[in-house]
């Protein structure tokens, strides 16, 4: 892995893979200008919303796992970062700069050598990420998001075109600066807790809490290199229910056991940039239904599309990415202007 080595980023921003100035770009290429390039095999989270790379690879261990090919100036400004997985280029983020400011405020977005996207940052009197909008190359705000910060924690809510809130959470940092813990609240009774590994980012555990009770437990495993392989899912009483397979770094399988006897999966496809197109949700191994995924431009979801075995319409929901259902088709938490169309129970 090399001999661990940190390089702090100071314009790389939380979620910019996320929805996205206008007009056509340059080429990935074109639009950076040249400098000093060093492999890491880690990112790390900052309170500011920028990352932290950390592990330092040597050029024989580049084609294998996770890797940050991080570009900077002479001052050590980063320029650019492109992300690769098992040697293949999967993305780059090109950063842009007003006048002499050490905090980017525009970030070209790649995906698979094509812009996909660009964000516009706004910055506070301290350098940190206060708002950041999600704009399509073609102009088209999809969405944004604001970030409030506290002493030993960021509050942020993520709005769609219309500004209207669909998420939002807490991140919460060691005294060094990392993400070590964020939640983030499905509805008024369900919060996602993840903890992560704060010298190298990478998730360790994952709880679902209703009304502040764990329900759910999930362990994560990741190879020798830093690629995630496996997720564990435990019930409240620890019991193992449910695993989750990763291939080249993506979601491919979930699958459930529960204390019934049924059983529930869901396999998931992805285009060549690495989004995730359709998933497959079965029960009892007989499809109820497939969920299409309706994206923008940029990749960020406008909708997931609910398909019935023969290819009837089941239900849309916005602003979602939706792979699992209860029983009368509704998401397992809180989703405003879902329209269901198959009434009653779906299996």
């Amino acid at each position: 892995m090399g001999r661990l080595r940190t390089l702090v980023a100071p314009a790389v921003l939380l979620l910019l893979l996320l929805p996205n100035s206008s007009s056509a770009g340059k080429t990935q290429d074109e639009n950076s200008s040249k400098g000093a390039v060093h492999s890491y095999r880690y990112e790390l989270v900052l309170r500011t919303g920028d990352f932290r790379f950390a592990g330092e690879i040597a050029p024989d261990q580049r084609s294998v796992g996770p890797r940050f090919d991080v570009e900077t100036d002479k001052s050590g400004k980063i320029l650019s970062v492109a992300t690769w997985q098992n040697g293949k280029k999967i993305g780059q983020l090109v950063f842009h700069f007003e006048a002499a400011r050490q905090w980017a405020t525009g970030v070209d977005v790649y995906r698979g050598g094509e812009l996909t996207a660009r964000n516009r940052i706004e910055r506070n009197s301290r350098g940190e990420s206060s708002r950041i909008e999600y704009i399509t190359v073609s102009g088209v705000r999809a969405a944004f998001r604001t970030q409030t910060y506290s002493t030993d924690h960021v509050d942020w809510t993520k709005y769609n075109s219309q500004g209207q809130p669909i998420s939002h959470g807490t991140h919460f940092f060691s005294p060094e600066g990392t993400k070590i813990r964020a939640l983030e609240y499905l509805d008024d009774q369900t919060t996602i807790e993840t903890n992560f590994d704060p010298a190298t980012g990478l998730e360790l555990t994952k709880n679902t809490m209703v009304n502040g009770e764990v329900k759910i437990i999930s362990s994560f495993t990741h190879d020798a290199n830093g690629s995630l392989i496996r997720e564990d899912i435990f019930n409240s009483k620890n019991k193992p229910y449910g695993t989750t397979e990763y291939h080249d770094g993506l979601r491919v399988r979930q699958s459930y056991k529960f204390t019934s006897g049924g059983t529930a999966e869901v396999l998931v496809s992805h285009d060549s940039k690495r989004l995730a197109t359709e998933a497959k949700f079965s029960i009892n191994e007989k499809l109820v239904c497939t969920f299409k995924f309706d994206r923008l431009a940029d990749g960020g979801i406008r909708r997931t599309l609910a398909f019935g075995p023969e290819g009837d319409l089941y239900a849309e929901y916005p602003d979602h990415y939706v792979d699992q259902v209860q029983r009368d088709g509704s998401p397992t938490s809180q989703i405003n202007g879902i329209v269901i169309y198959k009434k009653g129970n779906w299996w």
